[in-house]
């Protein structure tokens, strides 16, 4: 199970994240408003589990993307990608139903 299978709640088992929860708790981790205890803690009030060591490594492989980008228009263009790429994944929009197909969307 990863990362983009707990946003979209593709497992019975597993605990969905809410998009909108986890986008609210990247980006305050990503500006450093949020430490990396509080952002998993906010993930765990959220979905109530935390984030595994391979999904930790996904957020992370998820935010490099923002951050190589340059300029703060380029990185609000691709910050604003994500949130559509998740949100039409979560609602599982044809060629966003799978989490590989999220993925590839995302570039990651």
């Amino acid at each position: 199970m990863g990362l983009y299978d707990r946003l979209m709640g593709t497992s019975d088992t597993v605990a969905k994240i809410p998009v909108h929860g986890f986008e609210a708790t990247v980006g305050e981790y990503a500006d450093g408003t949020l430490s990396g205890a509080e952002a998993q803690a906010s993930i765990v009030a959220l979905s109530g589990a935390p984030l595994d060591a391979g999904e930790i490594v996904e957020v992370q492989a998820l935010i490099a993307t923002v951050n190589a980008e340059v300029g703060i228009d380029a990185k609000q263009r691709r910050v604003a990608k994500i949130n559509r790429v998740l949100l039409l994944g979560e609602a599982r929009a044809p060629g966003y139903a799978t989490p590989a197909e999220v993925a590839t969307k995302l570039g990651v």
